[in-house]
C-alpha cells in the first residue's frame, strides 16, 4: 500500500509498525484540508524566508513518527510562523491586542498549568515529552468547556488517546508560585532556585476513568457528573488560571508586549525604581489609559470568564455596562479559523512567475500537484 516498514513504537502513529497517514490532516478549515495549509506555508518560506524552512521540515518530519498531540503542535507552529511574517509588526492597534492577547492566555495556560507539571516530572522522560504537546489539547478543551473561553488552539479532542498524561494534579506550593510570578517565560528561563524535582516523581493523575476518550470526560465535567474529590482536583489548575487574569497581571503583560515588539512604543509604561535601578514599576493608570484611548479597550469589561464551581472569576459587566460589546473571552479561536484571512488563493508579481501562495479572501485557485508521494 506504499507504506513505509519503522519500527514500532506505542502510542504513536506508527505502533502497528507501519507510517501511516495521520487523521489529523483530514480536518478543514475553510474547505481546505489542513495537509494543503502545510503545503502552502512550506512552499511559501520557500520563497520568503528558507530560513524558517529547515525548522519546519525537521519538525513536520519529527511529528511524522509521534502521535496527534505533536502533529497538533506542530501545525500550530506552521500557522503562528506563517502568520508572524505576512503580518509583521507594527500592526493596527485592533490586530495588536488580539494578537497580545492570544499569546496571553497560553502563557496563562502554561504558568498556571502545563510549567509546574513540567518541572515536577523533569526527571521523567516518558511524562515530561507528552506534557507540553497534551498538555494544551487537555486543559485547552477543559478551559473552553467551564470557563468558556477559547484558546489559540486546535481541539482535538475527537483524536486525542493521550490526554491522560496531562490530567495531573501538582500540588507543590512553592513550584506553583514560581511559574506564576514568570508568567509570559519560557519554562528553561523560569527562576526556581535551588529547588530541584524530585528523582523519582510519582504521577498525580486526576481520579477520572482513563479508558474512557477525551469528549465524554469533557461531557462529564460540563454536566458536574463526577465525584467532589475529582472537581475539586479540577477546581485548583482552573482557579490559578482565572487568577492570570486580574487588570494587574494583563497590564503588565501587555506593557512587555509592547516595550518588546514595538519599534516606538509608547513612554512612561514603566519606570526604573531610583534606589534599586533593577526594580521595574508598572504605571497601570498609563497603560489602562492607553488601552482605553488607542485601543478601544477595558479589560474589566471585555475579558470574561463563566463562573464553574468555586473558580473565582470577575464578575460579568452589567447591564449597561459595557454588556453589548462582544467579550474577548473568545479571542483565540482555533489557529486554523482565526479570520487572518479567508482563502487560499494566488498572487501574481509584476513577473509572469507565480509566487508562493498567501492568504486573501479572494476566490481560491488551488495549487494543483501530485500530492500521493506526500
Amino acid at each position: 500500500k506504499g507504506y513505509y516498514r519503522v519500527k514500532p513504537i506505542s502510542g504513536t502513529d506508527i505502533s502497528e509498525g507501519y507510517a501511516v497517514k495521520s487523521k489529523f490532516y483530514d480536518r478543514q478549515a475553510h474547505g481546505v484540508p489542513y495537509r494543503d495549509i502545510v503545503a502552502y506555508i512550506l512552499l511559501y518560506f520557500t520563497e520568503h524566508g528558507r530560513d524558517r524552512l529547515t525548522d519546519l521540515l525537521i519538525q513536520l518530519w519529527e511529528a511524522s513518527f509521534n502521535c496527534v498531540g505533536r502533529h497538533k503542535q506542530v501545525f500550530e507552529h506552521f500557522v503562528l510562523t506563517h502568520r508572524a511574517a505576512r503580518h509583521p509588526v507594527p500592526a493596527p492597534p485592533a490586530y495588536t491586542f488580539e494578537r497580545w492577547l492570544e499569546a496571553f492566555k497560553l502563557h496563562a495556560l502554561n504558568a498556571a498549568i502545563i510549567h509546574p507539571m513540567m518541572f515536577v516530572f523533569r526527571n521523567r522522560y516518558e511524562v515530561y515529552e507528552n506534557l507540553e504537546a497534551h498538555g494544551g489539547s487537555f486543559w485547552g478543551s477543559v478551559i473552553k468547556d467551564t470557563l468558556g473561553m477559547e484558546l489559540p488552539l486546535e481541539d482535538v479532542r475527537d483524536l486525542d488517546s493521550g490526554w491522560s498524561w496531562a490530567a495531573q494534579n501538582i500540588t507543590d506550593a512553592e513550584v506553583i508560585e514560581c511559574c506564576m510570578k514568570a508568567v509570559g517565560r519560557p519554562f528553561r528561563d523560569i527562576p526556581f532556585g535551588a529547588r530541584k524535582p524530585p528523582v523519582y516523581p510519582l504521577q498525580r493523575r486526576i481520579h477520572v476513568d482513563l479508558d474512557l476518550n477525551l469528549r465524554t470526560v469533557l461531557r462529564s465535567l460540563r454536566a458536574r457528573a463526577l465525584s467532589a474529590s475529582c472537581l475539586e482536583e479540577f477546581t485548583r489548575p482552573l482557579s490559578r488560571f482565572a487568577s492570570l487574569f486580574s487588570p494587574e497581571v494583563m497590564c503588565r503583560s501587555f506593557a512587555d508586549y509592547l516595550l518588546s515588539t514595538e519599534p516606538d512604543p509608547p513612554r512612561d509604561l514603566v519606570t526604573l525604581d531610583r534606589k534599586n535601578p533593577c526594580v521595574v514599576r508598572y504605571n497601570y493608570k498609563r497603560i489602562e489609559r492607553l488601552l482605553a484611548r488607542t485601543y478601544k479597550v477595558d479589560l474589566r469589561k471585555t475579558v470574561v470568564l463563566q463562573p464553574f464551581g468555586k473558580v473565582k472569576v470577575q464578575p460579568r459587566p452589567q447591564q449597561g455596562d459595557g454588556a453589548g460589546k462582544q467579550p474577548f473571552s473568545s479571542v483565540g479561536r482555533p489557529l486554523s479559523t482565526v479570520p487572518m484571512d479567508r482563502k487560499i488563493s494566488h498572487e501574481r508579481s509584476s513577473g509572469a512567475r507565480r509566487t508562493a501562495p498567501v492568504w486573501s479572501s479572494k476566490k481560491p485557485e488551488l495549487y494543483r500537484r501530485d500530492t500521493s508521494a506526500r
